[in-house]
């Protein structure tokens, strides 16, 4: 039951009535993304992407596509956009939630570490068709790998000496 219903989903493009072109809302969805979910974030910019990734995903029920299954990259962007609305509302959602700045994820409302964020995962999960996140204790850590991240790596003192200049190189003798 549930290989057809997925079989059904996925050629739904194919035979829809509707109006929507895959291709305007997967650069829609980037757009969007870009601007709410990028390097800089803030919680009004992430409510905004996702209210944006809420609409596109209602849009994306009325793509339609011509043509068939054969040779067909207006029909594989429309299966590829359908999973790349799931991962954008998860990524959003979770950054939403985590009200700090940590690694790639900077939030300009928020700009110092949580040490409690810290010591949880965010997992996106289904709940009848809608996603919902949940924490997560992150897991301990092996000792060993425990150890190369508090140790410094044995990196080189910086010089200011300007490097040697490379030797010329090889004239070539014609044959």
């Amino acid at each position: 039951r549930q290989v057809a219903e997925e079989q059904d989903t996925l050629l739904l493009p194919l035979t829809s009535e509707g109006k929507e072109n895959p291709y305007l809302l997967q650069q829609a969805l980037q757009q969007a993304m870009q601007d709410g979910a990028g390097l800089a974030r803030d919680e009004k910019g992430l409510k905004a992407c996702l209210n944006s990734v809420l609409e596109l995903r209602q849009r994306a029920a009325r793509i339609h596509v011509p043509g068939s299954r054969r040779y067909n990259p207006g029909w594989h962007t429309a299966r590829d956009l359908r999973f790349m609305l799931t991962v954008s509302e998860c990524i959003v959602r979770a950054a939403i939630e985590r009200r700090e700045s940590r690694g790639a994820h900077w939030r300009l409302d928020y700009l110092e570490k949580d040490a409690a964020l810290g010591r949880v995962n965010f997992i996106a999960y289904n709940d009848d068709g809608h996603v919902k996140l949940r924490q997560r204790p992150v897991p301990e850590m092996p000792p060993e790998l425990a150890r190369l991240i508090q140790e410094p790596a044995a990196m080189p003192p910086p010089t200011t000496q300007p490097p040697a200049p490379r030797p010329p190189s090889p004239k070539r003798v014609p044959a």
